[in-house]
Protein backbone atom coordinates (compact mmCIF):
# COMPACT_ATOMS: atom_id res chain seq x y z
CA UNK A 1 0.00 0.00 0.00
CA UNK A 2 2.95 2.40 0.84
CA UNK A 3 4.26 1.45 -2.29
CA UNK A 4 1.60 2.39 -4.58
CA UNK A 5 1.49 6.25 -2.55
CA UNK A 6 4.86 6.72 -3.09
CA UNK A 7 4.60 5.73 -6.96
CA UNK A 8 1.87 8.32 -7.29
CA UNK A 9 3.26 10.63 -5.25
CA UNK A 10 6.17 10.21 -7.22
CA UNK A 11 4.19 10.38 -10.41
CA UNK A 12 2.49 13.88 -9.48
CA UNK A 13 5.61 14.60 -9.32
CA UNK A 14 7.08 13.99 -12.71
CA UNK A 15 3.95 15.45 -13.83
CA UNK A 16 4.14 18.76 -12.25
CA UNK A 17 7.87 19.25 -13.26
CA UNK A 18 6.41 18.04 -17.15
CA UNK A 19 4.14 21.01 -17.05
CA UNK A 20 6.04 23.32 -15.80
CA UNK A 21 8.84 22.88 -18.33
CA UNK A 22 5.87 22.97 -20.81
CA UNK A 23 4.47 26.48 -18.94
CA UNK A 24 8.24 27.86 -18.92
CA UNK A 25 9.02 27.23 -22.58
CA UNK A 26 5.67 28.09 -23.77
CA UNK A 27 6.54 31.54 -21.81
CA UNK A 28 9.98 31.65 -23.11
CA UNK A 29 8.85 31.41 -26.72
CA UNK A 30 6.25 34.29 -26.10
CA UNK A 31 8.45 36.69 -24.63
CA UNK A 32 10.56 35.30 -27.38
CA UNK A 33 8.05 36.24 -30.02
CA UNK A 34 6.97 39.27 -28.85
CA UNK A 35 10.87 41.09 -28.81
CA UNK A 36 11.40 39.41 -31.87
CA UNK A 37 10.84 41.14 -35.08
CA UNK A 38 9.60 39.15 -37.84
CA UNK A 39 11.27 38.28 -40.82
CA UNK A 40 9.28 37.94 -43.15
CA UNK A 41 9.46 40.40 -46.28
CA UNK A 42 12.39 41.21 -48.12
CA UNK A 43 13.42 44.91 -47.71
CA UNK A 44 14.09 47.24 -50.82
CA UNK A 45 14.22 50.62 -51.14
CA UNK A 46 11.31 50.87 -53.55
CA UNK A 47 9.29 49.50 -50.63
CA UNK A 48 6.95 52.58 -48.47
CA UNK A 49 7.36 50.31 -45.55
CA UNK A 50 11.20 49.77 -43.78
CA UNK A 51 11.50 46.53 -41.90
CA UNK A 52 12.50 47.34 -38.29
CA UNK A 53 15.18 48.94 -37.32
CA UNK A 54 17.79 47.66 -34.58
CA UNK A 55 19.70 49.55 -32.30
CA UNK A 56 22.70 48.50 -30.24
CA UNK A 57 23.84 50.85 -27.59
CA UNK A 58 27.61 51.28 -27.74
CA UNK A 59 29.22 48.19 -25.83
CA UNK A 60 32.65 45.98 -25.54
CA UNK A 61 30.10 42.71 -25.34
CA UNK A 62 28.82 41.03 -27.96
CA UNK A 63 25.54 41.00 -28.80
CA UNK A 64 22.63 38.86 -30.86
CA UNK A 65 19.57 40.01 -32.78
CA UNK A 66 16.47 37.66 -32.55
CA UNK A 67 14.25 37.06 -35.24
CA UNK A 68 10.68 35.10 -35.26
CA UNK A 69 10.58 33.37 -38.41
CA UNK A 70 7.55 31.39 -37.78
CA UNK A 71 5.33 32.80 -40.95
CA UNK A 72 7.94 31.73 -43.41
CA UNK A 73 7.47 27.59 -42.65
CA UNK A 74 4.63 26.82 -45.41
CA UNK A 75 2.93 23.10 -46.24
CA UNK A 76 4.94 20.22 -45.11
CA UNK A 77 8.28 22.32 -44.19
CA UNK A 78 9.83 21.37 -40.30
CA UNK A 79 12.89 22.81 -40.85
CA UNK A 80 14.41 25.69 -42.48
CA UNK A 81 18.21 26.36 -42.90
CA UNK A 82 19.76 30.20 -42.46
CA UNK A 83 22.66 31.96 -42.44
CA UNK A 84 23.56 35.34 -41.00
CA UNK A 85 26.02 37.75 -42.62
CA UNK A 86 26.78 41.41 -41.01
CA UNK A 87 28.63 43.98 -43.53
CA UNK A 88 29.94 47.47 -42.82
CA UNK A 89 28.95 50.37 -43.99
CA UNK A 90 29.48 50.95 -47.78
CA UNK A 91 31.23 47.78 -48.22
CA UNK A 92 31.62 45.21 -50.98
CA UNK A 93 29.61 41.78 -50.85
CA UNK A 94 32.52 40.43 -51.59
CA UNK A 95 34.55 41.68 -48.90
CA UNK A 96 35.07 40.07 -45.19
CA UNK A 97 32.14 40.81 -43.28
CA UNK A 98 31.78 42.06 -39.85
CA UNK A 99 30.30 39.12 -38.38
CA UNK A 100 28.78 35.72 -40.16
CA UNK A 101 27.19 32.57 -38.92
CA UNK A 102 27.15 29.76 -40.78
CA UNK A 103 24.39 27.76 -41.71
CA UNK A 104 21.98 26.38 -39.26
CA UNK A 105 18.36 24.58 -39.03
CA UNK A 106 15.65 26.01 -37.10
CA UNK A 107 12.52 24.06 -36.47
CA UNK A 108 8.66 24.78 -36.78
CA UNK A 109 8.40 24.19 -32.77
CA UNK A 110 11.02 27.12 -31.89
CA UNK A 111 10.99 29.05 -34.92
CA UNK A 112 13.63 32.02 -33.90
CA UNK A 113 16.94 32.64 -35.61
CA UNK A 114 19.80 34.54 -33.55
CA UNK A 115 22.37 36.39 -35.33
CA UNK A 116 25.96 37.33 -33.67
CA UNK A 117 26.21 41.60 -32.97
CA UNK A 118 29.81 41.85 -32.71
CA UNK A 119 31.23 44.89 -29.98
CA UNK A 120 31.39 48.01 -30.95
CA UNK A 121 31.85 51.42 -29.78
CA UNK A 122 31.31 53.35 -32.90
CA UNK A 123 28.39 54.12 -33.91
CA UNK A 124 27.60 53.29 -37.43
CA UNK A 125 24.59 51.78 -39.65
CA UNK A 126 25.64 48.49 -41.04
CA UNK A 127 24.32 45.67 -43.11
CA UNK A 128 22.46 42.07 -41.69
CA UNK A 129 21.86 39.81 -44.24
CA UNK A 130 19.96 36.99 -43.37
CA UNK A 131 19.93 33.82 -46.07
CA UNK A 132 17.59 31.44 -45.69
CA UNK A 133 17.56 27.77 -47.72
CA UNK A 134 14.04 25.84 -48.14
CA UNK A 135 13.71 21.87 -49.73
CA UNK A 136 12.44 23.69 -52.91
CA UNK A 137 13.83 27.78 -53.30
CA UNK A 138 16.69 30.56 -51.65
CA UNK A 139 15.98 33.89 -50.74
CA UNK A 140 17.33 36.74 -48.57
CA UNK A 141 16.32 39.72 -46.06
CA UNK A 142 18.14 42.44 -45.10
CA UNK A 143 17.84 44.32 -42.34
CA UNK A 144 19.89 47.37 -41.14
CA UNK A 145 21.70 47.24 -37.49
CA UNK A 146 22.35 50.73 -36.16
CA UNK A 147 25.17 49.66 -33.33
CA UNK A 148 28.01 51.41 -31.32
CA UNK A 149 25.44 54.47 -29.82
CA UNK A 150 27.23 56.26 -27.11
CA UNK A 151 24.33 57.39 -24.11
CA UNK A 152 24.98 61.00 -24.96
CA UNK A 153 24.26 60.55 -28.54
CA UNK A 154 21.14 58.25 -28.30
CA UNK A 155 19.42 61.26 -25.97
CA UNK A 156 20.27 63.85 -28.90
CA UNK A 157 18.76 61.32 -31.49
CA UNK A 158 15.79 60.68 -29.50
CA UNK A 159 14.95 64.21 -28.41
CA UNK A 160 14.59 62.87 -25.08
CA UNK A 161 15.58 64.72 -21.91
CA UNK A 162 18.50 63.27 -20.34
CA UNK A 163 18.00 60.52 -17.63
CA UNK A 164 13.76 60.57 -17.46
CA UNK A 165 13.57 58.10 -20.48
CA UNK A 166 13.66 57.96 -24.52
CA UNK A 167 10.96 59.41 -25.68
CA UNK A 168 9.83 61.36 -24.15
CA UNK A 169 9.85 64.73 -26.42
CA UNK A 170 11.39 68.72 -25.30
CA UNK A 171 11.93 71.32 -27.22
CA UNK A 172 15.61 70.41 -27.79
CA UNK A 173 16.56 70.72 -31.35
CA UNK A 174 17.84 68.49 -33.37
CA UNK A 175 20.57 68.92 -37.00
CA UNK A 176 21.75 66.55 -38.38
CA UNK A 177 24.53 67.07 -41.27
CA UNK A 178 24.84 64.36 -43.92
CA UNK A 179 27.88 63.99 -46.18
CA UNK A 180 30.41 65.68 -43.39
CA UNK A 181 33.39 64.85 -44.33
CA UNK A 182 35.92 66.26 -41.97
CA UNK A 183 33.47 69.04 -41.96
CA UNK A 184 32.07 67.92 -38.41
CA UNK A 185 29.67 70.04 -36.79
CA UNK A 186 29.23 70.54 -32.90
CA UNK A 187 27.64 68.33 -30.87
CA UNK A 188 26.83 71.23 -28.35
CA UNK A 189 24.57 73.20 -31.35
CA UNK A 190 22.71 69.63 -31.40
CA UNK A 191 24.54 68.40 -34.45
CA UNK A 192 24.74 64.67 -35.78
CA UNK A 193 27.28 64.33 -38.84
CA UNK A 194 26.75 61.12 -41.03
CA UNK A 195 29.72 60.06 -43.52
CA UNK A 196 30.62 56.78 -45.61
CA UNK A 197 33.89 55.90 -44.52
CA UNK A 198 36.07 52.99 -45.52
CA UNK A 199 36.11 50.74 -42.10
CA UNK A 200 39.99 51.11 -41.94
CA UNK A 201 42.59 53.59 -43.03
CA UNK A 202 44.76 53.04 -46.81
CA UNK A 203 47.90 51.32 -45.30
CA UNK A 204 50.05 52.09 -48.45
CA UNK A 205 49.36 55.77 -47.71
CA UNK A 206 48.25 55.63 -51.86
CA UNK A 207 45.27 57.40 -53.29
CA UNK A 208 45.28 59.91 -50.05
CA UNK A 209 41.36 61.06 -50.52
CA UNK A 210 40.65 64.60 -49.67
CA UNK A 211 37.35 64.37 -48.73
CA UNK A 212 36.93 60.74 -47.19
CA UNK A 213 37.26 59.82 -43.68
CA UNK A 214 38.59 56.47 -41.87
CA UNK A 215 37.14 54.40 -38.67
CA UNK A 216 40.55 55.74 -37.03
CA UNK A 217 39.73 59.40 -37.67
CA UNK A 218 36.39 58.21 -36.25
CA UNK A 219 38.38 56.19 -33.22
CA UNK A 220 40.62 59.26 -33.03
CA UNK A 221 36.97 61.08 -32.20
CA UNK A 222 35.50 58.99 -30.04
CA UNK A 223 38.96 58.95 -27.55
CA UNK A 224 37.39 62.36 -26.37
CA UNK A 225 35.60 61.56 -23.67
CA UNK A 226 33.30 65.18 -24.16
CA UNK A 227 32.09 63.80 -27.35
CA UNK A 228 32.40 67.16 -28.69
CA UNK A 229 31.32 65.81 -32.36
CA UNK A 230 29.21 62.73 -33.30
CA UNK A 231 30.07 60.91 -36.27
CA UNK A 232 28.05 58.19 -37.47
CA UNK A 233 29.55 55.61 -40.31
CA UNK A 234 26.59 55.44 -42.69
CA UNK A 235 25.59 54.77 -46.32
CA UNK A 236 22.83 56.95 -47.92
CA UNK A 237 21.52 53.58 -49.35
CA UNK A 238 20.21 53.35 -45.98
CA UNK A 239 18.20 56.89 -46.39
CA UNK A 240 17.13 58.24 -43.35
CA UNK A 241 15.67 54.93 -41.23
CA UNK A 242 17.20 55.33 -37.92
CA UNK A 243 14.58 58.75 -37.59
CA UNK A 244 11.10 58.41 -37.17
CA UNK A 245 8.57 61.06 -38.99
CA UNK A 246 8.37 64.94 -38.49
CA UNK A 247 11.70 64.76 -35.95
CA UNK A 248 14.42 66.64 -36.97
CA UNK A 249 14.62 70.47 -37.37
CA UNK A 250 17.50 71.31 -39.94
CA UNK A 251 18.98 68.69 -41.92
CA UNK A 252 22.28 69.84 -43.93
CA UNK A 253 23.47 67.55 -46.78
CA UNK A 254 26.62 68.19 -48.91
CA UNK A 255 28.24 66.69 -51.69
CA UNK A 256 26.44 63.16 -51.81
CA UNK A 257 23.35 63.65 -53.92
CA UNK A 258 25.89 63.67 -56.55
CA UNK A 259 27.79 60.45 -55.62
CA UNK A 260 24.01 59.11 -55.90
CA UNK A 261 23.21 60.62 -59.31
CA UNK A 262 26.70 58.64 -60.53
CA UNK A 263 26.53 55.58 -59.28
CA UNK A 264 22.28 54.85 -58.67
CA UNK A 265 20.68 57.05 -60.86
CA UNK A 266 18.34 59.76 -60.69
CA UNK A 267 15.68 57.50 -58.48
CA UNK A 268 18.34 57.57 -55.41
CA UNK A 269 18.30 61.09 -55.27
CA UNK A 270 14.42 62.32 -55.20
CA UNK A 271 14.34 58.81 -52.47
CA UNK A 272 16.53 60.98 -50.41
CA UNK A 273 14.75 63.78 -50.55
CA UNK A 274 11.84 62.41 -49.91
CA UNK A 275 13.43 60.65 -46.71
CA UNK A 276 14.48 64.23 -45.79
CA UNK A 277 11.10 65.69 -45.70
CA UNK A 278 9.69 62.48 -43.86
CA UNK A 279 12.17 63.10 -40.87
CA UNK A 280 11.92 66.89 -40.73
CA UNK A 281 9.52 68.61 -38.61
CA UNK A 282 7.00 70.93 -40.20
CA UNK A 283 8.61 74.32 -40.59
CA UNK A 284 11.78 72.68 -40.38
CA UNK A 285 13.90 73.29 -43.43
CA UNK A 286 16.45 70.89 -45.31
CA UNK A 287 19.56 72.83 -47.05
CA UNK A 288 21.43 70.80 -49.94
CA UNK A 289 24.47 72.10 -51.33
CA UNK A 290 26.84 70.23 -53.89
CA UNK A 291 29.22 70.97 -57.40
CA UNK A 292 28.07 70.92 -60.75
CA UNK A 293 30.88 69.36 -62.42
CA UNK A 294 31.63 68.27 -66.17
CA UNK A 295 30.02 64.89 -65.34
CA UNK A 296 27.35 65.88 -63.57
CA UNK A 297 26.46 68.75 -65.60
CA UNK A 298 22.44 68.13 -64.87
CA UNK A 299 22.46 67.50 -61.43
CA UNK A 300 21.17 70.80 -59.87
CA UNK A 301 18.09 70.34 -62.05
CA UNK A 302 17.64 66.74 -60.54
CA UNK A 303 17.87 68.08 -57.11
CA UNK A 304 15.16 70.90 -58.44
CA UNK A 305 12.80 68.93 -60.10
CA UNK A 306 12.90 66.47 -57.00
CA UNK A 307 12.43 69.30 -54.07
CA UNK A 308 9.57 71.14 -56.24
CA UNK A 309 7.65 68.21 -56.18
CA UNK A 310 7.96 66.88 -52.95
CA UNK A 311 8.09 69.68 -51.25
CA UNK A 312 6.38 72.69 -53.23
CA UNK A 313 9.19 75.21 -53.52
CA UNK A 314 12.51 76.48 -53.15
CA UNK A 315 15.04 79.27 -53.02
CA UNK A 316 18.49 79.46 -54.84
CA UNK A 317 21.20 80.17 -52.63
CA UNK A 318 25.04 80.16 -52.63
CA UNK A 319 28.09 79.59 -50.31
CA UNK A 320 27.32 82.86 -48.45
CA UNK A 321 23.66 82.91 -47.54
CA UNK A 322 21.20 80.39 -45.41
CA UNK A 323 17.56 81.16 -44.15
CA UNK A 324 18.72 77.61 -41.51
CA UNK A 325 19.70 80.34 -39.09
CA UNK A 326 22.88 78.38 -38.24
CA UNK A 327 26.18 79.37 -39.68
CA UNK A 328 27.40 76.34 -39.19
CA UNK A 329 25.92 75.36 -42.24
CA UNK A 330 27.96 77.70 -44.59
CA UNK A 331 31.29 75.89 -45.09
CA UNK A 332 33.17 79.11 -45.79
CA UNK A 333 33.11 79.63 -41.59
CA UNK A 334 34.13 76.19 -40.92
CA UNK A 335 37.38 76.38 -39.06
CA UNK A 336 38.77 74.04 -41.50
CA UNK A 337 37.91 76.63 -44.78
CA UNK A 338 39.39 79.55 -42.36
CA UNK A 339 42.58 77.94 -41.46
CA UNK A 340 43.08 77.21 -45.24
CA UNK A 341 42.12 80.77 -46.60
CA UNK A 342 44.62 82.14 -43.65
CA UNK A 343 47.55 80.15 -45.18
CA UNK A 344 46.38 80.99 -48.63
CA UNK A 345 46.55 84.61 -48.03
CA UNK A 346 49.53 84.60 -46.18
CA UNK A 347 51.79 82.98 -49.05
CA UNK A 348 50.36 84.67 -51.56
CA UNK A 349 51.28 87.64 -49.20
CA UNK A 350 54.76 86.55 -49.24
CA UNK A 351 54.99 85.79 -52.56
CA UNK A 352 54.64 81.92 -52.53
CA UNK A 353 53.63 80.06 -55.67
CA UNK A 354 51.59 77.38 -55.41
CA UNK A 355 52.15 74.37 -57.73
CA UNK A 356 49.41 71.83 -57.31
CA UNK A 357 50.93 68.78 -56.02
CA UNK A 358 49.47 64.86 -55.76
CA UNK A 359 48.75 63.39 -52.36
CA UNK A 360 51.62 61.31 -52.73
CA UNK A 361 54.11 64.18 -53.00
CA UNK A 362 52.27 65.91 -50.19
CA UNK A 363 52.43 63.17 -48.38
CA UNK A 364 55.78 62.78 -48.59
CA UNK A 365 56.66 65.96 -47.03
CA UNK A 366 55.39 64.68 -43.73
CA UNK A 367 55.57 61.94 -41.68
CA UNK A 368 52.96 58.81 -42.91
CA UNK A 369 51.34 59.34 -39.56
CA UNK A 370 50.20 62.64 -39.26
CA UNK A 371 47.52 62.34 -41.51
CA UNK A 372 46.04 66.13 -39.81
CA UNK A 373 48.88 68.07 -41.97
CA UNK A 374 48.89 65.67 -44.93
CA UNK A 375 45.40 66.43 -45.18
CA UNK A 376 45.77 70.25 -44.24
CA UNK A 377 48.21 70.56 -47.05
CA UNK A 378 46.45 68.94 -49.49
CA UNK A 379 43.46 70.96 -49.10
CA UNK A 380 45.59 74.20 -49.27
CA UNK A 381 47.17 73.05 -52.57
CA UNK A 382 44.00 72.14 -54.24
CA UNK A 383 42.87 75.63 -53.49
CA UNK A 384 40.61 75.43 -50.15
CA UNK A 385 37.83 73.25 -51.82
CA UNK A 386 37.00 72.74 -48.34
CA UNK A 387 35.20 75.97 -48.26
CA UNK A 388 32.94 74.78 -51.52
CA UNK A 389 33.94 78.37 -53.12
CA UNK A 390 35.73 78.92 -56.36
CA UNK A 391 36.13 82.86 -56.50
CA UNK A 392 36.13 84.31 -60.13
CA UNK A 393 35.38 87.89 -61.01
CA UNK A 394 32.01 88.62 -62.70
CA UNK A 395 30.44 91.45 -64.99
CA UNK A 396 28.96 94.23 -62.69
CA UNK A 397 25.41 94.78 -64.70
CA UNK A 398 24.57 90.82 -64.23
CA UNK A 399 25.39 91.22 -60.19
CA UNK A 400 23.24 93.61 -60.37
CA UNK A 401 20.46 92.12 -61.63
CA UNK A 402 20.73 89.58 -59.63
CA UNK A 403 20.61 91.98 -56.81
CA UNK A 404 16.70 92.82 -57.96
CA UNK A 405 15.35 90.06 -57.02
CA UNK A 406 17.35 89.09 -54.35
CA UNK A 407 19.48 86.84 -56.30
CA UNK A 408 16.63 83.67 -56.24
CA UNK A 409 16.37 83.65 -60.52
CA UNK A 410 18.25 80.75 -61.40
CA UNK A 411 21.21 81.31 -62.51
CA UNK A 412 22.22 83.84 -59.51
CA UNK A 413 22.82 81.54 -57.03
CA UNK A 414 26.37 81.83 -57.83
CA UNK A 415 27.16 85.37 -57.94
CA UNK A 416 27.34 88.15 -55.24
CA UNK A 417 29.77 90.31 -53.84
CA UNK A 418 32.92 89.90 -51.71
CA UNK A 419 35.40 91.80 -49.83
CA UNK A 420 36.32 95.43 -48.74
CA UNK A 421 35.85 96.55 -52.22
CA UNK A 422 32.77 94.65 -53.08
CA UNK A 423 33.68 93.25 -56.18
CA UNK A 424 31.05 91.52 -58.01
CA UNK A 425 31.95 87.55 -58.32
CA UNK A 426 30.78 84.47 -59.26
CA UNK A 427 31.72 81.46 -57.20
CA UNK A 428 31.19 78.78 -59.32
CA UNK A 429 30.53 75.46 -59.09
CA UNK A 430 29.13 75.40 -55.89
CA UNK A 431 25.40 75.48 -55.54
CA UNK A 432 22.95 75.57 -52.84
CA UNK A 433 19.11 75.21 -52.58
CA UNK A 434 17.16 75.13 -49.48
CA UNK A 435 13.58 73.80 -48.74
CA UNK A 436 11.28 74.17 -45.91
CA UNK A 437 8.80 71.64 -44.45
CA UNK A 438 5.26 72.77 -45.41
CA UNK A 439 2.43 72.90 -42.85
CA UNK A 440 -0.18 71.59 -45.01
CA UNK A 441 0.21 68.43 -47.99
CA UNK A 442 -0.77 68.51 -51.68
CA UNK A 443 0.31 71.73 -53.87
CA UNK A 444 1.08 74.96 -52.08
CA UNK A 445 1.05 78.40 -53.94
CA UNK A 446 4.76 79.51 -55.02
CA UNK A 447 3.05 82.64 -52.65
CA UNK A 448 3.24 80.31 -49.52
CA UNK A 449 6.68 79.18 -50.13
CA UNK A 450 7.80 82.71 -50.14
CA UNK A 451 5.91 83.36 -47.06
CA UNK A 452 7.46 81.05 -45.16
CA UNK A 453 10.79 81.73 -45.84
CA UNK A 454 9.71 85.74 -45.14
CA UNK A 455 8.51 84.52 -41.70
CA UNK A 456 11.92 82.81 -41.12
CA UNK A 457 13.74 85.97 -42.17
CA UNK A 458 11.36 88.08 -40.23
CA UNK A 459 12.18 86.04 -37.32
CA UNK A 460 16.10 86.42 -37.45
CA UNK A 461 17.10 83.16 -38.98
CA UNK A 462 18.27 84.30 -42.52
CA UNK A 463 21.78 84.68 -42.47
CA UNK A 464 24.36 86.67 -44.94
CA UNK A 465 27.68 86.99 -45.48
CA UNK A 466 28.22 87.99 -49.25
CA UNK A 467 29.56 90.93 -48.61
CA UNK A 468 31.66 90.89 -45.48
CA UNK A 469 33.74 87.65 -46.17
CA UNK A 470 36.57 86.72 -46.16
Amino acid sequence: MNDTKENLSIMFELIMRCMFLLLALALITTTASSNCPDLSYSYSPKQQQHPPLLHFSSSNKSSNVCFNVSKLFHSNEEILRFECTLHATGQSINESPLSQKSEFGVTVDYPFVSCPIPPSNLPSINLLIVSMRTSWFITTYEHWIYSGIPSDLEVLQSGARAGVGTGKRNNQLLKINLGSGTALLNAKNYWINFDLMPIASNPTGQGFDQDSISASFQQDLYSDPNHSHHLVRWDSLSKLIFFPDNHVDIVHINCVLGINLNNRGPGSVQAIIRDIYRVLKVGGIVRIGDRTTTDLSYLRSVIIEAVKEIFGGYRNLGPFRTYTGDVSTLHVTHSNCVNCMKTMLEREKSGITFDTETNYTIRRKYNDDDNNKIFEESVVQQGCWICHVDIRPHDEQEVQNCEMNNYQDDGCQHLGRIGTFQQPSSFSPFFAVEAIKQDREGTVSEQHVEDMFDAREEKGLLIDYSASWP
